[in-house]
């Protein structure tokens, strides 16, 4: 009995001694944490396919983007850890959320949650990340997309795998979006024949980059003669320009010999378009068609007023040379 006691004792003190020594190779960094024993996280997140992020998001038309999710377990403690967790087909519980957004934007991942496993080295798990893009989105700038990550921590009684939370960024890039207003200050001009109308046409520029507006006029009656500037380019609000901007349509009737009394329809039709440089495509918008009403309304003499005036001059000196005669 007596020597059962003893041997219970020695065991108790070489465990003793035996602790001592472990917890005097502890470093500083985990002093006052004995058990259980840290190993720490580094998370990351990219695209599974980097091309992704190589595309210009359309305005209004939602993007999906795969991404991954990578895990990775380090520190002095880590292979053993991992050893133990990874025995149990443990795995972690990652939290995705999109943080910080321009109100421009609107961004999700589904699922909001990923389990990559633990092991030895980097393991991964994935996602999808939705992104859209209205028409405030500036044009052809690249926009990074903040996806928070919070990694739960994995305890046991022996080791703890921390928890951490970090923020990685997936990075798009919004298309061009042309969209234009073209508005005439009035639909409706009498002039008389010969002389000329001019309808100034405000433009504006609601797209997210500049834009070229393209003019053409419709076909004319017989007689009528139209112009106007062929195309003008047009800076926008979102990258800070002035966004709007004035051409003039002129049009001249017929000045035919005789009374006049008709009105014309003038049609002119205008639509955006913008180059883009890094894909060779060129996007436009609808074309917008304007209908402008000229009454062309008098007594025309063409050619004639120079006989007018010698047949007055021959008339007025005729009438003093006669008025002479007479005094």
């Amino acid at each position: 009995m007596k020597k059962n006691l003893r041997t219970v004792k020695v065991s108790i003190i070489i465990g003793i001694l035996l602790f001592s020594i472990f917890a005097a190779f502890i470093p500083s960094a985990s002093a006052g944490v004995i058990f259980p024993l840290p190993s720490q996280v580094t998370l990351k997140v990219e695209p599974v396919t980097p091309e992704d992020l190589n595309q210009l998001v359309e305005i209004k038309k939602p993007v999906k983007i795969q991404i991954k999710v990578s895990y990775l377990v380090t520190g002095l403690f880590a292979e053993t850890a991992i050893a133990l967790f990874s025995s149990r087909n443990q795995v972690a519980s990652i939290s995705l959320s999109v943080v910080d957004l321009p109100s421009w934007v609107s961004a999700s991942v589904e699922p909001n949650v990923v389990n990559p496993k633990v092991q030895s080295g980097t393991s991964y798990d994935t996602a999808i990340l939705s992104v859209s893009f209205n028409e405030l989105a500036p044009g052809r700038f690249d926009v990074p997309i903040k996806i928070k990550m919070e990694a739960q921590e994995i305890p046991s009684f022996l080791f703890l795998i921390e928890g951490k939370t970090q923020i990685g960024t997936i990075t798009v890039t919004p298309q061009f979006a042309p969209i234009i207003d073209v508005t005439p200050r009035t639909n409706f001009k009498e002039v008389s024949p010969g002389e000329l109308a001019e309808f100034p046409i405000d433009l504006e520029n609601l797209g997210n980059d500049i834009t070229e507006f393209i003019f053409r006029i419709g076909d004319l009656p017989e007689g009528w003669v139209a112009s106007m500037p062929a195309n003008k380019k047009v800076e926008s609000a979102v990258t800070g320009g002035n966004p709007k901007a004035t051409v003039t349509l002129s049009v001249t009737p017929p000045y035919n010999f005789g009374y006049h009394d008709e009105t014309e329809v003038i049609k002119v039709y205008a639509k955006g378009q913008y180059y883009v440089k890094t894909t060779g495509d060129v996007l436009e918008t609808e074309e917008y068609e304007l209908s402008l009403q000229i009454r062309n309304r008098g007594f025309s003499t063409p050619g004639f007023e120079a006989v007018f005036v010698i047949f007055a001059l021959v008339g007025i000196a005729f009438i003093v040379k006669k008025r002479r005669k007479t005094k």
